[in-house]
């Protein structure tokens, strides 16, 4: 050892260990047999942790490899499923519950496919249908007629009420017994848009002769105020905050905050030319989109009882053209001209940034658009109002959740009308060059039935889809279990 630096090997110390007790040695021969010792367990250990990721590996291969296999056999019988439905089912109802199957197998692109194809079979023939059977009946019990006036647009409001504009200015508002409770003639051109305030007391009236006109539910005007921004596609120049103040865009470079309980009206000029507004929820912000791109926020001051500036913020880099508040007010959801959808905080730090959209091997321009959340913010519809190559048409984008980490992920689909129940388990929509719609499954947006009419609404219980046809709102009963029973054909491994 001493001239080679060589060390007992295991069997030598294996021979002299049953002599080891009887031996006398210096202390450099126990130091020997003590180094020899060391080496052997190192090397041992170096075995078993060879050993021990040698196998974690072999088992972390063996399960991609398992996963990968799985997932490539769902895919083939999502896939299968979905050829099926298209090419040997009679009746659109069993198309739509076999390509549900199909769509909860796999996310297959020839899923998707089939299930447009069959939302179009069901807009363009209902006759195969058999909406009892599928939950969905119309209730002629429930019916409204309103003799004499075309319904221009409509409300559900709380305790089962229903509020009816005509293009004529006439308002009537029926019970939750279809009975008409009060009607009256307000004094306004006819109006392009009506929002309400939180308590229901109030609402405000934008009309094409862009006066701003607030009235209480009983008819009586409150206030009136001249607006000189236009809305050009569907932006939100007015929005009230709480039940006793109004937001509005006096003109592009002036925000209004008129108090209609104490009478008076705050007003914050900008520099820069405003595109829409939004209130909060909680009524305690107000946020612009701006055309150079940027987002204004102010928050109530409750000492000096007037907005004040609270941040001013720049993500986007060309016209922010809609912005909307998020449930708990804190994040802010815009779409600018740069084709950019961005969630961020009050604060503007981006959470969600620079989504492309495909459509038919294409990106989707938002050249001009506005955006919503759905109920609880579940889904996000974004409405585009052109296209690349030139044509101006509207189309909604409904993208589907839940948020995770405020980041959502999921499908989304185009449409050129999009309305979700308040429980995002239902929605009607509208394909384009179709005057019908079709009433869907919200979690995986398989087709269940056409509808008639136009302005589809849910009640805020979803127990009902109304839709106008002329003068009368008629009323369609939604069974959700029944729909949930019907669309589900669910194997033993998806229980």
């Amino acid at each position: 050892y001493r001239k080679r630096d060589i060390l007992l090997g295991d069997d030598d110390l294996n021979y002299i260990q049953p002599f080891e007790t009887r031996l006398v040695l210096e202390d450099d021969l126990n130091d020997f047999f003590n180094k020899c010792k060391a080496e052997i367990n190192k090397k041992r250990k170096i075995v078993r942790n060879l050993t021990f990721v040698s196998v974690v590996v072999f088992v972390l291969v063996l399960g991609i490899v398992a996963w990968y296999m799985n997932k490539q056999m769902l895919h083939l019988e999502g896939k299968g499923h979905a050829i099926e439905a298209l090419s040997q089912f009679n009746t659109v109802a069993d198309k739509a519950r076999l390509c549900n199957l199909a769509s909860r197998l796999t996310d297959h692109g020839y899923v998707k496919g089939a299930q447009y194809q069959i939302f179009n079979e069901i807009l363009c023939d209902s006759v195969n249908v058999d909406t009892f059977s599928m939950g969905i009946r119309k209730d002629f019990h429930k019916e409204i007629i309103w003799e004499g006036h075309n319904i221009y647009l409509y409300r559900h409001l709380s305790e089962g009420r229903i509020f009816a504009y005509s293009q004529d200015s006439t308002v009537s508002i029926w019970n939750n017994k279809q009975k008409k409770i009060i009607e009256y003639k307000i004094n306004s051109a006819p109006l392009k848009k009506v929002v309400f305030s939180k308590d229901e007391n109030l609402f405000a009236g934008w009309s094409i002769d862009t006066l701003l006109n607030i009235y209480n539910i009983n008819g009586d005007s409150i206030a009136s105020f001249k607006m000189e921004s236009q809305s050009a596609f569907g932006q939100n120049l007015f929005d009230f905050i709480g039940s006793d103040k109004l937001a509005f865009l006096s003109d592009q470079n002036t925000l209004s905050i008129a108090d209609l309980k104490k009478g008076n009206v705050q007003k914050i000029t900008s520099d820069l030319s405003i595109q829409s507004i939004a209130a909060s929820p909680d009524e305690k912000f107000i946020c612009s989109a701006n055309h150079d791109g940027s987002i204004n926020v102010w928050y109530y001051n409750n000492v000096k009882e007037e907005f004040s500036d609270y941040n001013q913020f720049k993500l986007h880099t060309d016209t922010v053209w809609s912005v909307v508040f998020a449930s708990n007010s804190r994040y802010i959801l815009s779409v600018s001209a740069s084709s950019e959808i961005l969630f961020a905080t009050i604060n503007g730090e981006p959470y969600l940034k620079n989504w492309s959209f495909e459509l038919n091997n294409r990106t989707l321009n938002l050249k001009k658009g506005c955006v919503k959340f759905t109920n609880n913010d579940k889904n996000i519809i974004c409405t585009a109002y052109n296209y690349p190559d030139g044509e101006h048409k509207t189309a909604m984008h409904a993208f589907t959740g839940p948020p995770k980490d405020m980041i959502w992920a999921g499908s989304y689909w185009l449409f050129e009308d999009m309305v979700f129940s308040p429980d995002n388990n239902l929605f009607a929509v509208k394909i384009f060059n179709n005057n019908k719609y079709s009433l869907a499954d919200g979690e995986n947006f398989a087709p269940i039935m056409t509808i008639e009419g136009r302005l589809p609404q849910f009640t805020p219980n979803t127990e009902y889809l109304t839709t106008v046809v002329g003068n009368k709102i008629q009323y369609y009963y939604v069974n959700q279990k029944i729909i949930a029973e019907r669309l589900s054909v669910i194997p033993t491994r998806l229980n």
